[in-house]
This record gives structure tokens, sequence and C-alpha cells, in this order.
């Protein structure tokens, strides 16, 4: 469940599951937000052939903010996934620096071990702009 905004903006801090239906309803309104939804549901098309496990989504698409810029995802993938060994097309989603330029999205991935996408999904959250903490969207792939 997707809690409501803590200061009008921002999801308070903590990790989010939803389902695609509650995200959609929740962040999917609007010209912006529904072309950033079908973008993102895509690439989840992707993913899930890929077998990834889970997508954390974060940066100003889980905020109140009106036109968001573009997507921040995080891949949680299963412990020993590389880029080195998954197919290309699966390789270009993990692929941080080449994602931007293929996708127009941020993305970065780390292995399914608890401590570790409770690290990056804590960093993730922190917004530099503002020095404020935020929430992060977590669906399941799988």
């Amino acid at each position: 469940m997707i809690p409501d905004f803590v200061d009008g903006q921002n999801l308070p801090r903590g990790m989010y599951e939803c389902t695609w239906e509650e995200l959609i309803e929740r962040f999917g309104k609007g010209h912006r937000r529904s072309q950033l939804c079908n973008e993102l549901k895509a690439l989840i098309e992707r993913a899930r052939s890929c077998d990834f496990l889970k997508v954390i989504v974060d940066g100003s698409f889980v905020t109140a903010k009106e036109t968001p810029g573009d997507l921040d995802i995080l891949w949680v993938v299963k412990r020993g996934t590389t880029k080195d060994i998954v197919s290309e097309d699966c390789a270009k989603l993990l692929d941080g620096t080449g994602s931007k330029q293929q996708f127009g999205h941020d993305m970065m991935y780390c292995p399914d071990e608890p401590a570790s996408v409770a690290t990056l999904a804590d960093g993730l959250g922190f917004d530099l702009r503002t020095g404020k903490d935020r929430g992060v969207i977590v669906l399941t792939l799988q």
C-alpha cells in the first residue's frame, strides 16, 4: 500500500510494495505521468523476460511533482547476476551509463540481498536537491 505524502510532496521514508494498478492509480495521472507509466510497463515486461525479481522506482516520479522528468529505477536481480552473464537485451537494462542514453531513464541494479537492497533504496530515497528523505515504490516482477 502506498502511504500519503508526508509533506504534500514526498512519500515517507521507506520502501512501499504495491501492485501495478496501485502505482497507476497514484502516479499515472496526467500526460507526462501516463507516458512514463507506459515506458515503465515496457521496461518491466523486458525485465520479466530477463528473470529480474523486483523493480524499485524512486525520484520525482514517486512524488507529487506534476511533470516528473524521467524514471529512476533499481532492478533487483538474482544473486550472481551481472551484465556479463545475461543476454544482450537484459544487459542493456543493467548498464547504468548506457540505459540513460538508450531508454532516457537512470537505471542500476543490485543482487537480491536484503541489506544491499535496503541500503541502496534508502540512498535512492534521499533527495540531494532538498536534503529530504523520501520513500520509494517496489513492484515484484515474478
